[in-house]
């Protein structure tokens, strides 16, 4: 899966769970409906932690995509549906 991805990228490469988790968090708070975030990890805490939290977002997972020494994990950002 290769996705275009022009709205953000974010290397955790050298950060492991959970401030990995914290700084995608954070990241995706500053972002708008709709943009996609491209988070690329080589902790596979990580990778598993983030499954579990978009899960229970508004938030939307994308796929993965398997680099040499790394992972390409996309998410597509959505606001909650407002009153």
């Amino acid at each position: 899966m290769s996705l275009s991805c022009e709205n953000q990228t974010l290397d955790i490469r050298d950060y492991i769970s959970p401030l990995s988790v914290l700084k995608v968090k954070s990241v995706l708070n500053k972002m708008k409906h709709g943009q996609i975030l491209e988070v690329w990890s080589n902790d596979s805490e990580t990778k598993i932690l983030l499954e579990q939290i978009i899960k229970n977002s508004s938030d939307v997972l994308l796929g993965f995509e398997k680099m040499d020494e790394y992972e390409k994990i996309y998410i597509k950002r959505l606001m909650p549906e407002g009153p």
